[in-house]
C-alpha cells in the first residue's frame, strides 16, 4: 500500500483511491491508519525519492514504476490517530471508477 494524505471533518477522516494488495492477493486482510505529522515529518513523506541507483530491479516505462516507502515504526513526529481491518476485493477498478459507477445510478 501507499500513503495517502487524508482530510479529517467533524472527527472522521477520509483518503481517496487507497489500493492494498494486488491481484494475488485477493482477500488478504490489511490495517489501514491514519497517522497524524508534524510539518518537518510531512515534507520528509511528501517528498521522499527512493533511489534505485545501482538496483538490478527491472525498470518499467516513465510513470510506471511504483516504489514504496518502507519503515518498521513510524517516523519521528508522527502519532497513529485511528486504524480500521480492511479485506482487499477483487474488483480492479480503482476507487474513482467505483465511486463514478455508484453516483451514475438512479
Amino acid at each position: 500500500m501507499f500513503a495517502r494524505e487524508a482530510t479529517v471533518r467533524n472527527g472522521r477522516w477520509h483518503a481517496d483511491q487507497i489500493n492494498v494488495g494486488g491481484a494475488g492477493h485477493v482477500g488478504k486482510t490489511y490495517i489501514l491508519t491514519a497517522v497524524d505529522v508534524d510539518g518537518p515529518t510531512h515534507t520528509m513523506l511528501a517528498t521522499a525519492v527512493i533511489d534505485m541507483y545501482g538496483s538490478s530491479a527491472e525498470t518499467l516505462s516513465a510513470g510506471s514504476d511504483l516504489w514504496r516507502f518502507s519503515s518498521h515504526d513510524y517516523p519521528t513526529g508522527a502519532r497513529p490517530r485511528d486504524a480500521v481491518n480492511v479485506n482487499r476485493g477483487s474488483d480492479q477498478r480503482s476507487c474513482a471508477e467505483i465511486a463514478d459507477g455508484l453516483q451514475a445510478k438512479p
